[in-house]
């Protein structure tokens, strides 16, 4: 059965809800407001970062880690570990969002994906990362994520190549 526009907009409100009741709950209501105005920095690069990650693929995380590497000038170590936590909550709100909404979902590359992620991340946290130097991890991100951009901006080109799905969301 399909759900209206305002049972998933009810819902995206109702995750976001309780991702902001969790977050008042951990630090207190004066805490949460006194990181935000100390950090307020951090705060409007994830604002952009969450806008690009709900229009492209790549999560809120992969925009904070350049931002914070090179203009707040923030070690990449703090960098990789905040835009994996910020990665993990901003991925399992759209995850619920698109589990609870029914989005279509190729389920079939789901297993496949999660295993190359897994390894990926181990791979890249416990062999890799321990290696590299702080410059090396700056450019190799900034190299990925320019060929990421460049290949969307080329692909969101050609507008007559075939859409394999058609998201219904009225």
């Amino acid at each position: 059965m399909p759900l209206s526009l305002l049972s998933k907009k009810t819902i995206i409100l109702i995750i976001a809800v309780i991702t902001w009741i969790v977050w008042l709950t951990f630090l207190g209501i004066e805490g949460a407001f006194s990181h935000l105005i100390n950090y307020w920095k951090i705060a409007l690069t994830m604002l952009f970062g969450s806008m690009i990650a709900g229009g492209t693929s790549i999560g809120g995380g992969a925009v904070a880690f350049p931002v914070f590497t090179k203009v707040l000038h923030i070690s990449p170590h703090d960098a990789k570990i905040f835009s994996l936590a910020i990665q993990s909550v901003g991925m399992t709100a759209a995850a619920l969002t698109i589990y609870l909404s029914k989005i279509p979902v190729e389920w079939r590359v789901i297993p496949w994906a999660s295993l190359g992620g897994i390894f990926g991340i181990f791979l890249g946290l416990d062999c890799l990362s321990p290696l590299l130097p702080p410059d090396i991890l700056k450019i190799s991100f900034t190299v990925m994520l320019t060929t990421f951009s460049v290949t969307l901006f080329i692909l969101n080109q050609n507008h007559k190549r075939k859409k394999k799905i058609n998201i219904n969301l009225g």
